[in-house]
């Protein structure tokens, strides 16, 4: 909540400047719902990134499994793959993302940046099938089910 204050602190002279006093209240009402929803959808960007926030795009569209439903993707760093498995592995790994004039040697196969991402499917997924990604893995303690819930609504029955 302090966070959300602070940056509401940020933008309120320009929002009284541009909507007067009188509107204040409203456009914070706004503020928040807007603020709240970017938030729901931002990810840590993991070490390549220097552990900051931002959105990625199709990954801020996929849920978080239902109970019962395991995650069938994943989401990685090029990076921290690159490190895992070393350069000539990831290179195989990432082969069948190259077109038929790539593996040929015709045209320039995609640089992989670390700092790229990778969404991997941990099983085979079918045609027309949610992906479904875990926003936590493993067992969480009570802060951790309350920061879900608070966070993007995830109710936890005991």
């Amino acid at each position: 909540y302090q966070t959300f204050e602070n940056d509401w602190e940020t933008v309120k002279s320009f929002v009284r400047r541009e909507h007067g006093e009188e509107k204040s209240d409203t456009v914070k009402q706004e503020f928040a719902e807007l603020y709240s929803l970017v938030l729901s959808r931002t990810t840590n960007l993991g070490p390549e990134w220097g552990n900051q926030l931002g959105v990625i795009p199709l990954h801020d569209m996929m849920n978080h499994p239902p109970s019962g439903t395991e995650a069938n993707v994943e989401l990685f760093c090029v990076g921290d793959i690159r490190s895992a498995i070393g350069n000539d592995n990831l290179k195989m790994l990432l082969r069948p993302l190259l077109t038929e004039k790539q593996l040929r040697g015709e045209a320039e196969p995609p640089i992989f940046q670390d700092r790229d991402f990778v969404i991997a499917a941990r099983t085979r997924i079918q045609p027309h099938e949610e992906l479904f990604l875990a926003y936590k893995n493993g067992s969480l303690s009570e802060k951790q089910q309350i920061w879900l819930l608070l966070q993007y609504g995830f109710p936890f029955c005991p």
